[in-house]
């Protein structure tokens, strides 16, 4: 539609940002609008599993000034009105660590980089989206144009062959 398509939830993921995860959906954009798969906003720090055109990326904003922002990303490109699986790996245990993030498309790695937050993930309030992501002023922005397919949220770190496994057994219902 012409406000963009999202999904909003609260609860559940909020204790398991700071520990082993794995974080993955099935996105079709069909406008240039910037596609969430998960955008969580907490008291003091929004964060954002997001894609474009060329990048896929995660960060981590301040939601207050200075509005410090953390990101770390991949190079990819994203076409138009194209099913796509989109994944993001974090290995790595406790507030501030420096821990691996790995980007996957269609079960395919594409990246591991080492990103460091600047605080906690999981304190704070529990509200998240998928498909739009949260202004520093609290309220929806960037809702994508196209259509939202399974997601899911895992307390554990995925391996590749998980990831994988997860793409190919749904990819047949995108017409992959």
């Amino acid at each position: 539609n012409n406000e963009g398509n999202f999904l909003r939830g609260s609860g559940g993921i909020r204790g398991t940002l700071d520990n082993n995860f794995t974080t993955m959906g099935w996105m079709l954009r069909t406008s240039n609008s910037k596609a969430t798969i998960l955008s969580y906003r907490q008291v003091w720090t929004r964060l954002e599993f997001a894609f474009s055109d060329s990048v896929m990326y995660f960060s981590q904003r301040q939601t207050a000034s200075p509005y410090t922002t953390n990101t770390t990303s991949v190079s990819v490109t994203n076409s138009l009105n194209v099913w796509d699986h989109y994944a993001l790996v974090k290995i790595g245990v406790g507030a501030q660590v420096t821990s691996s993030w790995k980007f996957y498309k269609n079960g395919t790695l594409l990246a591991t980089n080492s990103f460091a937050m600047d605080e906690t993930m999981s304190e704070g309030g529990g509200s998240y989206h998928i498909g739009a992501a949260w202004s520093d002023d609290d309220y929806i922005v960037n809702a994508m144009g196209g259509y939202i397919g399974p997601v899911y949220h895992y307390t554990t770190s995925l391996s590749d062959a998980q990831v994988l496994q997860n793409y190919n057994a749904q990819k047949s219902r995108f017409g992959l």
